[in-house]
């Protein structure tokens, strides 16, 4: 699967002081038939954490949320699913689609505003 590399702009564009930051990202697979994102999880005990309410976990459904934002510029998004699997099972959860660009930028702006800070 093909690396992207995706440029945000962190402050109005117009602006000719405006920082860039680069995102770089590599996709588990992509079901280009059902045009589909998946993310492979790997763990132990799959059957177990879901019954204790561990799966999906929240921060693995923001990384596939994440992908979508990214790579959707590049190739049609309709899908997104965690594949979460184990020796003995594999389990699949679909998740919702939710654009998480401004998110990013904020996220990114917040990293760089504590670096200046120190």
């Amino acid at each position: 699967m093909r690396t992207f590399v995706i440029t945000l702009p962190l402050i109005d564009p117009i602006n000719p002081d405006a920082k860039i930051a680069t995102l770089a990202g590599r996709l588990d697979m992509y079901d280009w038939k059902t045009k589909t994102i998946i993310d492979l999880k790997t763990t132990k005990f799959v059957r177990w954490q879901i019954k204790q309410g561990f799966l999906p976990k929240a921060e693995h459904i923001l990384q596939l949320q994440c992908y979508d934002t990214m790579f959707s510029q590049y190739m049609p998004v309709e899908n997104l699913n965690i594949v979460y699997a184990d020796m003995t099972d594999i389990v699949t959860y679909k998740v919702q689609k939710k654009d998480l660009g401004n998110w990013i930028k904020t996220t990114i702006q917040e990293i760089e505003s504590a670096k200046e800070s120190k």
